[in-house]
């Protein structure tokens, strides 16, 4: 993302900067100024080394010891005012591979990487924060607890239950069918099942932007209608149904007042 991303626009008149959190009339020149004046870049800078775990190496026994580390890949350079050392770091091959990795690490494992304050990973579904490098994303995601929570989550974001009285199995209510009750099973038909996948993206499809919330549905065994927020009804929970809501004069009317 460069510096010049962050400004978004506003109003006819004005852009957004958001990352300085600030407006600014809506011409280049005054964009440009902001972009290129000190505050701006100082964010920028602050922004970057959080984002890719830069930081300023303080040891007392090194010769320069304001050089900076990225701890991504345990390399040293030189700290510069500017962002030009940064940004060449940030874009080497080696760097570029390392957070790709890291990517696929967390790719579907509800963790958020740092963008401010902190530097460290939180773990949504186990609520906790970890080391912002690949062996402790990896440490944290092989573990006995969030394998658990991922599970728990992935159930609950799915419609899968536990089957009847028995452990050994969970049902599918999307395709109404039996899994194993493992992650890797979950994991499998969540991923890897066509059917699932389509049933499932058709019903978001239809509700996006209209306020309906699936959450119910898909994380209570019972529930069978969608929760319309605008309305305050429940409709039932299949794509026919819901079209028809929608489309529907009540839940037009409430829309357009909104």
């Amino acid at each position: 993302m460069s510096s010049y991303d962050y400004i978004v626009q506003h109003s006819r008149s004005h852009v957004k900067c958001n990352l300085c959190n600030v407006f600014l009339t809506s011409n280049d020149q005054n964009i440009e100024t902001h972009v290129e004046g000190g505050t701006h870049s100082a964010h920028y800078l602050t922004r970057l080394k959080i984002q890719n775990n830069i930081v300023v190496n303080e040891c007392e026994d090194c010769e320069d010891h304001d050089q900076l580390r990225c701890v991504i890949c345990d390399e040293y350079f030189s700290y510069s005012d500017n962002i030009d050392s940064l940004t060449e770091h940030i874009e080497s091959c080696e760097h570029e591979q390392a957070m790709g990795e890291i990517d696929q690490a967390i790719s579907g494992q509800y963790l958020d990487l740092p963008v401010v304050g902190s530097r460290l990973v939180h773990c949504t579904i186990c609520d906790c924060k970890l080391g912002f490098t690949l062996n402790c994303i990896t440490e944290h995601t092989e573990g006995f607890r969030h394998r658990s929570a991922l599970a728990d989550q992935l159930r609950n974001d799915n419609g899968i239950f536990r089957y009847a009285n028995n452990d050994d199995d969970l049902w599918c209510k999307i395709c109404n069918v039996v899994i194993d009750n493992d992650l890797d099973s979950i994991l499998d038909h969540v991923d890897n099942d066509a059917d699932h996948e389509s049933i499932l993206e058709e019903l978001e499809n239809v509700v996006e932007d209209e306020d309906i919330s699936l959450e119910k549905f898909l994380s209570e065994l019972n529930e069978d209608k969608a929760y319309c927020k605008t309305c305050e009804v429940y409709v039932p929970c299949n794509v026919h149904n819901l079209t028809e809501h929608i489309e529907g004069c009540r839940h037009s009317r409430l829309r357009e007042e909104e």
